[in-house]
């Protein structure tokens, strides 16, 4: 394999969730960015529920990286909150088969794995569930994914001079 190949880049990553998530029947947005930058007001019903995902951290190690990237799976709910225990089971089940989804790319199941096989998704993963996290009534669960990912880091073919 050549360099290009065994380096998977924070783009990759991301480019990786962002085909997951839309890919997934229920979710309708996703969504990227600092999460102080997130406009819920600018969404409207059809963009719900939506996913948010941000690549917060990067370690680099001999021979990988590991990549942790927030997921966010959110819905909203009625003012009285009497559908709200049915968008945490239906939002859990999303985030459950968003982070599934890395898992079958990490072991070339899927049909477009663009990882294939050079990923480890840390396991076991913890979910949060939250309401009104933002200024309306938003209810889902939040995880934070850590990706470990193969890199070379070899000096001898670093771009220096």
């Amino acid at each position: 394999r050549n360099a290009d190949e065994m380096n998977i880049s924070y783009k990759d990553i991301h480019d990786d969730i962002r085909t997951i998530a839309t890919s997934h029947e229920q979710i309708r947005k996703f969504i990227t960015g600092p999460v102080s930058e997130m406009d819920i007001g600018k969404l409207d019903a059809a963009d719900y529920p939506f996913c948010y995902a941000e690549l917060t951290n990067v370690s680099i190690d001999r021979g990988a990286m590991t990549f942790d990237v927030d997921i966010v799976v959110a819905q909203l709910i009625r003012d009285d909150y009497t559908d709200r225990v049915d968008a945490y089971d239906s939002t859990l089940l999303a985030l459950k088969d968003i982070c599934v989804a890395i898992l079958l790319r990490q072991s070339g199941t899927s049909v477009t794995s663009l990882l294939n096989n050079r990923i480890d998704l840390q396991l076991p993963l913890d979910c949060v569930p939250f309401t009104a996290r933002f200024e309306n009534d938003l209810t889902g669960w939040q995880s934070t994914i850590s990706i470990t990912a193969d890199s070379d880091n070899d000096l001898c073919e670093a771009p220096y001079a």
